[in-house]
């Protein structure tokens, strides 16, 4: 995935105010409050 692929993802799921860190080549990191 990408960074903007994950954030489409969660702006679909209602979860836009999330952050997502691409961290290195091979990992994401998502944080947010439910």
């Amino acid at each position: 995935f990408t960074t903007d692929e994950v954030r489409d993802q969660l702006d679909q799921a209602g979860l836009g105010h999330f952050t997502v860190t691409e961290i290195g080549d091979r990992y994401l990191e998502v944080c947010g409050q439910m």
